[in-house]
């Protein structure tokens, strides 16, 4: 879903100012030290989330490069453009645009642009909008980015904030509940970053082979609390196919594209992100690089210990 270039600059002109005190009242715990952090999305590199979160993890004390699609990239997946030439340009200092997916934009920022600097971690987000449930975090650009990093061997973190589908058509901001809902939520990433940080005993912030996947509904201060989660069998929208005109069965011609959409619905599997998520809680699911085996509960476990004592608020 796209916004307007004239609206984006006006909510991150907004943020700047919303943001500016946070530079006095976030702190770093003693002896951790700043995190390089490597901040991507599939949204673009304007998007006011992106830029919002940038903001708060510098105002603790990261050092925060934005390398991200020069354009809305959202449903791109793992793919990448197909091109013997990619413009990479720094459109401020620290922000770099990539005319690619998200996918090619991770590689781009390892490979080049902080080959010499490595991230400490990888941050996804936040999208906008929620990314729950396999089939969508199956074609997220926001999580495939982050998953990308973690094949790669940085630890990584995808984070998208929800909509209400209710609030497209809103006056005279389109979503309301999530524009209001950014400075909590990129204030709970960033305490969610500093908690990882504090608990690593080895210096890493995750496991070489965990990576979070994180939903964050709206409105935030309707949040019940934090939930650690299985990716679901349904998700927020999908598409589905009809064939009104009867074309398949004489050799094929137009048929009708049209969403279904799934809030309301109980996801059958057990624990699923998504029934977290419509419940009102912080849905965290644990990912890793392989697809052919989960993780052990004891690397599940350990993950929630670490981040026990995680308030919303």
């Amino acid at each position: 879903m796209k916004l307007s270039r004239s609206f984006i600059v006006f909510v991150v002109l907004l943020l700047m100012v919303v943001l500016a005190p946070y530079g006095t009242l976030q702190g770093k715990a003693p002896g951790t030290g700043p995190l390089n952090i490597l901040l991507t999305n599939d949204d673009g590199y304007q998007s006011p989330f992106i830029q919002a979160l940038r903001g708060m993890l510098m105002a603790a004390g990261h050092n925060v490069t934005i390398v991200a699609p020069l354009e809305n990239q959202s449903g791109t997946g793992a793919t990448l453009e197909d091109a013997e030439w990619v413009e990479v340009l720094e459109q401020a200092p620290g922000v770099w645009s990539v005319d690619n997916t998200p996918t090619g934009a991770v590689i781009i920022a390892l490979d080049l642009i902080m080959a010499d600097n490595p991230p400490d971690l990888i941050i996804s987000g936040p999208n906008f909008g929620q990314n729950m449930g396999l089939r969508a975090s199956t074609a997220s650009g926001t999580v495939n980015a982050a998953h990308l990093g973690l094949q790669k061997g940085f630890p990584a973190i995808a984070c998208s904030l929800g909509i209400i589908i209710e609030e497209m058509n809103e006056t005279p901001i389109p979503f309301p509940s999530t524009f209001a809902s950014i400075v909590p939520a990129t204030q709970f990433i960033t305490q969610l970053v500093e908690q990882l940080q504090m608990t690593s005993h080895d210096g890493s912030i995750l496991s070489p082979d965990t990576m979070l996947n994180i939903n964050i509904p709206v409105p935030y201060d309707e949040i019940e609390g934090i939930k650690f989660t299985r990716l679901g069998k349904l998700t927020f929208a999908d598409v589905a196919f009809a064939d009104p005109d009867n074309v398949i069965p004489s050799g094929g011609g137009m048929v009708q594209a049209y969403p279904v959409f799934y809030e309301g619905l109980v996801d059958p599997v057990p624990n699923a992100d998504t029934n977290a998520f419509w419940e009102n809680y912080i849905a965290i699911t644990i990912m890793d690089g392989d697809m052919s085996t989960p993780h052990p509960l004891s690397i599940v476990n350990k993950i929630k210990q670490r981040l026990n004592g995680l308030a919303v608020n």
